[in-house]
């Protein structure tokens, strides 16, 4: 990670913990906190809500950093894969975790646009599927975008439950990534997921819905 990036997320979570206490808090109050000049501050972001979207989006930097960091992870299980990745998202949560429950549907979940977080986190997951040589070749017929939509609210949802977790450090969120991750590699890595293709592919052909996906409907002979 390069200077330039570490002073933006440092400025992203100092902004993030200063929205907690004041939602209108002002750029040159931000500076001044942060011993910048204001000029400054204002060629890396032009508005408190770039700052604060850059909070979401920066947390994918750091993931990055830490997965570079670990020398065996190119080795790494599917289900060791999506456990880093969640299990790093949520780690940053915690530390601003006020900040996240506050804003993370109004910055992140917004039905009008794909949102940068929402992006990245797809393209991660993408990422760490289609580069796994271990599962089994049906499974990348499940690969689309709705696979990886699905993902993502799954992602939510295990958010939701983080969020109301009331267990020590949160270790029942950490439990939950954990047994989804390796639920999630036993489809992928088994033959489940060419089952789960094949059974699709069935009721495609054979449903008597089949004609709203584009295969056509021969009428009904009496």
């Amino acid at each position: 990670m390069n200077t330039a990036e570490s002073l933006k997320i440092r400025i992203a979570e100092r902004a993030a913990s200063r929205y907690t206490e004041n939602v209108r808090f002002s750029l040159n109050s931000l500076a001044k906190e942060l011993e910048m000049d204001p000029p400054e501050l204002f060629r890396l972001f032009p508005n408190r809500s770039s700052i604060l979207d850059y909070y979401y989006e920066s947390r994918f930097e750091i993931y990055k950093n830490e997965i570079s960091a670990i020398e065996s992870y190119e080795n790494y299980s599917l289900s060791e894969k999506l456990n880093t990745l969640i299990l790093s998202l949520l780690d940053q949560f915690m530390e601003q975790r006020e900040f996240v429950l506050m804003t993370y549907k109004q910055r992140v979940l917004t039905p009008m646009s794909t949102t940068r977080f929402k992006a990245l986190y797809r393209q991660e997951m993408e990422i760490i599927f289609r580069s796994d040589s271990n599962r089994c070749s049906a499974s990348t017929l499940l690969l689309n975008s709705f696979f990886f939509h699905a993902l993502f609210q799954t992602f939510n949802g295990i958010l939701w439950f983080w969020s109301h977790d009331r267990s020590e450090q949160y270790e029942n969120s950490m439990a939950l990534v954990d047994k989804w991750s390796v639920f999630t590699q036993e489809v992928f890595y088994t033959r489940a997921a060419e089952k789960g293709v094949d059974l699709g592919k069935f009721i495609l052909m054979n449903s008597p819905l089949r004609n709203y996906f584009g295969f056509g409907c021969n009428p009904v002979k009496e």
